[in-house]
């Protein structure tokens, strides 16, 4: 077992962001804070932000972000019940306590934090030793410790289909999953008057502290440790404070957990468990009565959407480095640098895991669009050279694309989410990789392949298929995506889900076509075209 921070999270590339949060509260003259977030991804459906601040004293702060709708994601707490009274007593216990370590190694968890407030037990204190939970907790659907009227987190079995909560009665009737807390923190976003704490305790005192919140729409699940009662290093909040910092990371409800020694966060992959933050124990790690654990199983079962590829959340590689313009320019000696300009600079992106259509939206397909909505036909329509039912449609405006979009429950593609679909995340130059093989995709650099002089059937080169399973992303039709096109985008493109310019004359296009070279149907290559320009297709994208 391992009690040693090891820092940065192992899982994750480090994005490292300075941000400068000149305060309302300050006057002048005043020292400003000037917190510093490194943001990871350490697990699917969960960003961590670990921040640093000195002012107005010194803090060590952990933020979880949970995505409910990532169908990775699932929840457990720390089972109790009958079978763990302790037969030397006439105390009914209910749950036997543990380290946080101990409980995300039992149960094979991705995070762990301390959970509810406890009964007190005389010493000596020792792992597996029985203990009375405060509050409500259920684990696995079954309660085992009784409501006294103090707040709660409830949790469904699955989040994307049940009701995540944070409050008092009346809970949910879905209930999976729930641990007690003391006081609320965050109502209706906004902090709790402290003056209706009964009884405040140490409410005002900086210390260690666990809390969590829920956002507005019930989709997100945060998650905050901030160390205490070290010196220089990390001084502690009061629980006013902590409501501030559930509010800024987007909590609309928020409740306070166990603190002070026994405020823990740790991380658990194949080396073990691994405490993020630094308990402020003397001795260690405490042990504690009960725990929030997450589970995020990449491979955990996800819906399936038919004719649809589901693309996980992470981090790829977006754009071209300078390494990778030297080897266009050796492959397109006609090209110049500047045309390689709007492909910079290459950087990471995270994104939100997303479905994206496996094949161009076909003829057939926009047919029935047109039958039931009465929308007008686009050119070439009756053209025979591109109007088979398996051909891609062709010749649509990004209106036209977005208006199918709409009609299907859909949406067009970001940029990103594209770009990902297409490469993947090893920074590969074309979707099958990075040595060009005109036999893969529909292009014009051997003239007719397969017997297609203009746009083949979707489907018809499985041989260049993407990582993620998506056919025709190089050739065969350009492809519509949402962004707004600014070719300096990437200079100030957001690390995280970016969704283009605000605004802008020309929509994004990407993948090239039947006529293309093996330049413009690279994966990185990117173009803008009017609104209301012709010759080009689409697919269709779609969040969890």
């Amino acid at each position: 077992m391992k009690a040693i921070n090891r820092g940065n999270d192992i899982l994750a590339l480090m994005l490292a962001v300075i941000s400068v949060l000149i305060g309302s509260r300050a006057g002048a003259g005043e020292p400003v804070l000037v917190p510093i977030d490194e943001v990871t991804f350490p697990f699917q459906g969960i960003k961590r932000t670990h921040r640093t601040i000195t002012i107005p004293r010194p803090l060590n702060i952990n933020v979880l972000e949970i995505d409910l709708n990532c169908p990775a994601i699932s929840f457990f707490v720390t089972p109790g019940g009958p079978q763990y009274d302790d037969p030397n007593t006439e105390i009914q216990e209910e749950v036997l306590s543990q380290r946080t370590t101990t409980f995300v190694a039992d149960y094979g968890l991705q995070v762990g934090i301390n959970g509810d407030f406890a009964a007190s037990v005389t010493e000596p204190r020792y792992e597996y030793q029985p203990r009375i939970v405060l509050g409500l907790a259920v684990s696995n659907g079954i309660q085992y410790s009784t409501d006294d009227g103090r707040p709660a987190l409830t949790l469904p079995m699955d989040s994307r289909l049940g009701t995540a909560y944070i409050g008092r009665v009346p809970f949910p009737a879905d209930i999976h999953s729930a641990i007690g807390a003391n006081k609320m923190l965050v109502e209706n976003g906004q902090p709790v008057d402290p003056s209706t704490w009964y009884d405040i305790g140490d409410a005002l005192d900086q210390s260690p502290r666990t809390s969590s919140g829920l956002s507005a729409d019930g989709r997100k699940l945060i998650i905050i440790v901030i160390d205490g009662r070290q010196a220089g290093f990390s001084e502690g909040v009061t629980l006013p404070e902590m409501a501030e910092y559930l509010i800024e990371f987007g909590a609309y409800m928020g409740l306070n957990f166990d603190g002070g020694g026994s405020s823990t966060m740790v991380f658990g992959d194949e080396f073990g468990p691994t405490i993020i933050n630094y308990p402020s124990d003397g001795g260690g790690e405490r042990i504690v009565s009960n725990h929030l654990g997450i589970f995020s199983n990449s491979e955990e079962s996800v819906q399936e959407i038919p004719d649809m590829v589901y693309v996980p959340a992470g981090e790829f590689i977006m754009g071209s480095s300078d390494e990778d313009i030297e080897m266009y320019l050796q492959m397109f000696i006609y090209r110049r640098p500047s045309r390689y300009t709007n492909e910079k600079p290459q950087h990471t992106v995270y994104l939100d895991a997303f479905y994206i259509d496996e094949y161009e939206v076909t003829n057939a397909q926009y047919g029935e669009f047109m039958a039931a909505t009465g929308h007008f036909s686009p050119p070439y329509w009756e053209d025979e050279l591109f109007n088979q039912p398996e051909q891609p449609v062709m010749s649509v405006t990004w209106e036209d694309a977005k208006a199918y979009a709409d009609w299907v429950g859909k949406r067009l593609p970001t940029e990103a989410e594209w770009e990902k679909a297409a490469r993947g995340t090893d920074g590969r130059f074309w979707t099958w990789g990075s040595e060009w093989d005109a036999a893969k995709l529909n292009g014009n650099d051997v003239g007719t392949v397969e017997g297609y002089v203009y746009t083949s059937p979707v489907g018809s080169f499985p041989q260049g298929v993407s990582p993620y399973g998506v056919h025709d992303m190089a050739g065969n039709v350009w492809e519509w995506c949402e962004d707004w096109y600014d070719e300096n985008y990437y200079s100030y493109s957001p690390r995280i889900n970016p969704k283009g310019p605000a605004c802008g004359d020309n929509h994004v296009l990407r993948g090239g076509d039947w006529s293309m070279n093996k330049d413009f149907t690279r994966c990185a290559s990117r173009v803008g075209l009017s609104p209301g320009s012709m010759l080009t297709g689409f697919r269709c994208a779609k969040s969890p």
